[in-house]
Order: structure tokens, then sequence, then C-alpha cells
């Protein structure tokens, strides 16, 4: 049986609404979390906050320079003699805990920390760019940012070239 076949016979006893699950599923299939679409409508949200898109505006602009800076600095340390220096952000996702307290051991409710995905161009230090595009690099970092205690630094999870 051909699978061509097989999935418009399926399609065909599915509901609008079911269809509409696959399609966003499908979307969503092959996405990392540094590239996400549009969030489907509500009530194809199944559990959690998914990862959402967001615009740079004027008010996020300097949290995500500085989340973009530690970790390059992060990347920075880590790495074998690589250098480089934040020069402009491209684009962010995030995540948060939706409200689902969690009690741990100490008897205190707690939440999950916010998940910045950033995506963001670097140059090497002490190389001269003249606006040439080789000489600039695009990362990628997972920063978590905790929403109760805001005296409590960021998190940078990982931060890398992007693939």
């Amino acid at each position: 049986m051909s699978t061509e076949w097989y999935n418009r016979f399926y399609a065909s006893k599915l509901s609008p609404s079911e269809l509409e699950r696959v399609r966003q599923d499908e979307i969503y299939r092959n996405l990392s979390c540094y590239d996400a679409p549009p969030l489907p409508p509500i009530p194809l949200l199944s559990g959690g906050c998914p990862v959402r898109p967001a615009d740079i505006t004027d008010r996020c602009r300097p949290l995500l320079i500085n989340l973009s800076r530690l970790a390059l600095d992060h990347y920075n340390q880590g790495s074998s003699g690589a250098s480089f220096e934040f020069n402009d952000l491209i684009k962010f996702t995030y995540t948060y805990d939706v409200g689902s307290y969690g009690r741990r051991g100490d008897g205190v409710f707690h939440r999950d920390p916010m998940e910045y995905y950033i995506t963001f161009k670097a140059k090497q230090k002490g190389v001269p760019s003249y606006n040439s595009p080789d000489a600039i690099t695009i990362f990628q970092a997972k920063v978590l940012v905790d929403q109760v205690d805001k005296d409590k630094l960021p998190v940078v999870a990982e931060c890398r070239i992007k693939i």
C-alpha cells in the first residue's frame, strides 16, 4: 500500500481540528528552539508553554544584549584560544513556566527559569571587520533567567556557533 494513498485515506477520516493539529505537528517537527514558528491557536496547545518567537523591541534589547555578552564570555572561556565580541542581535525565542509551581524538599514552591534562545552576530576580537560578512560569526545561546529571584544571576546553558 502506498504511503501517499494511506495519508489521503487517513486525512479523510479526521475532523478539521484534527487536521489542523496534524499540520501544526508537521511544522514543528524539524525545528529547533531557536527557530520557532508562530504559535498555533490556543486549543491546539497541549500542555506547557511552547517556545515562542518574539520581536526584538527597545524594551527587551538591553536584556538580550547583556545575555548575549554573558553567553559569549562563557563561550570564550571554554574555547581554545578563540575570543569573540558581541556585534548585533538577529532574533530570539523564549519559553517559560506558566505557573506549574513544584514543591521541592525545602517546602517552598519554585518556578522553572525562563529560557531565552538567542541568535546573534559576533566578531573575533582584534580582527578588523571592515563590514566584511566573512568576519562575522553567528552564534546561538540558551540562557536561563530566574523568574522569581531577580537577584539570581542568569545561567548560560549553552553557547555555540550556529550549525
